[in-house]
């Protein structure tokens, strides 16, 4: 098991690159630095730390091409004051998690919906602090074939066991031919849907989150920043997603 004071001290020596992005709308719209990745994916951290800085609550000052973590956590802490001390002290103790992804599992009939455990919830007790909404856009559409087992199975963990309850259970003497079929058909599903986002869970997204929202989009084991844009005078754009990833960007 990782030493999690030893984890903390090798973040604490990081350095991530800085980049200006322009964001906002109209009279809104601003230069804003964000911070840049150096290993695949966003880290939750970082992700945290460039929705709030994209909200304006953190600043990192102008002219610099790195920041560390160091200096990032004691932003963290001057934004965590304005919260009570109950609030404040759990979202500090949950904070030095996120230097690595965080796993959550989603309910494929809601895009705001994660299944509960102690986990999750104080990850997504974190993200509600800092009024951060996670979301997914793994769902399955209600109008398909395979909609009915997939609501009924609820979400990736339990979908996970029944496939391996009917994998044991094939190999027995008088398997359920029910189990297996249904263990078919959410097989077909994670295989049609490897990429964790669905047309129908994009349209979701689109649909029932707020206008103007940043948001931590959970696809694939990594969280990067989703935006909803505002966009009532060009309604064919509204979802963007910031990047991050160096070899990805100019």
């Amino acid at each position: 098991m990782d030493d999690p004071q030893h984890a903390v001290s090798n973040l604490n020596a990081k350095f991530w690159d800085l980049k200006n992005i322009e964001f906002g709308e109209g009279q809104a719209r601003k230069t804003h630095r964000i911070v840049m990745e150096n290993d695949n994916g966003p880290h939750s951290f970082i992700t945290i730390c460039n929705i709030l800085t994209l909200r304006g609550e953190l600043e990192i000052p102008a002219g610099w091409i790195s920041v560390s973590y160091a200096y990032l956590m004691e932003l963290m802490v001057e934004q965590s004051c304005s919260l009570t001390y109950s609030a404040m002290d759990s979202a500090l103790k949950v904070m030095p998690r996120t230097q690595r992804n965080v796993e959550l599992t989603p309910v494929f009939t809601e895009v705001k919906s994660f299944s509960e455990s102690e986990r999750i919830n104080s990850f997504v007790y974190l993200l509600k602090v800092l009024g951060i909404e996670p979301v997914h856009g793994w769902l399955v559409d209600p109008e398909s074939p395979e909609a009915e087992a997939v609501s009924e199975v609820g979400d990736h963990d339990h979908a996970v066991s029944l496939i391996a309850n009917a994998l044991l259970d094939s190999d027995s003497e008088n398997p359920s031919k029910e189990t297996v079929k249904t263990a078919d058909i959410i097989m077909k599903f994670f295989l049609d849907t490897r990429s964790q986002l669905t047309r129908y869970g994009v349209s979701q997204l689109a649909s029932t989150t707020e206008p103007g929202a940043l948001m931590v989009l959970y696809r694939n084991f990594h969280l990067p920043v989703l935006y909803k844009r505002d966009a009532s005078d060009d309604p064919g754009l509204y979802l963007y997603s910031l990047v991050t990833e160096p070899r990805l960007v100019k």
